[in-house]
């Protein structure tokens, strides 16, 4: 999907470059799916090994393109939101539930590879757009944070009667104790 959705870009945006970030295969292999004529704008990276040239990939970059066919909850959909990118991700398994289209990022039907590319091209045409998006990608991974999480269900829990007493740690594990507890045990 990504060298189709690739070439559709390069063909509004000659000058357009991709970065394919850890992917764990040699260069070649990825490179190959690519059109002879797009290839010189792909650099691949097959494996990053610190934190900080991860940071770094997302600093030196002005947007994040998902192209997946299955998605759970991804990770790196949510670092670089967290990084301030504006996103592109096919709206399949958890992504729409990250993103809520055209606030926070922009989402596509995974085969429509036109729409993928004129979502990218938006982008990087419309630099205002695209700050837009990052902030609001900011905001959003904030709220998705493991303390967030433990909070709205406290919230949620209290509207129904629940009442939970004491301190909750971030990874919610007062909460998790408490109401695992059964009588006899």
């Amino acid at each position: 999907m990504l060298p189709a959705v690739w070439s559709k870009i390069r063909a509004r945006i000659s000058t357009a470059s991709l970065t394919i970030v850890g992917a764990g295969q040699p260069p070649e292999a990825l490179l190959e799916d690519f059109a002879n004529e797009d290839r010189g704008s792909v650099t691949v990276i097959s494996r990053l090994t610190s934190e900080l040239e991860l940071v770094a990939q997302y600093a030196d970059h002005d947007l994040f393109l998902l192209p997946s066919l299955s998605e759970g909850s991804s990770l790196a959909l949510l670092e670089a939101m967290a990084s301030g990118l504006p996103v592109v991700a096919t709206a399949v398994g958890g992504n729409p539930d990250i993103i809520t289209q055209g606030v926070d990022g922009l989402l596509f039907a995974p085969a429509d590879f036109e729409q993928g590319a004129a979502h990218v091209c938006r982008l990087l045409e419309d630099p205002v757009s695209a700050a837009r998006l990052g902030q609001a990608a900011r905001a959003r991974a904030q709220k998705l944070s493991w303390r967030q999480s433990c909070q709205t269900l406290v919230s949620a829990l209290a509207a129904v009667g629940v009442d939970i007493q004491g301190p909750l740690t971030p990874t919610g594990r007062h909460l998790a104790s408490t109401i695992g507890e059964r009588p006899g045990r």
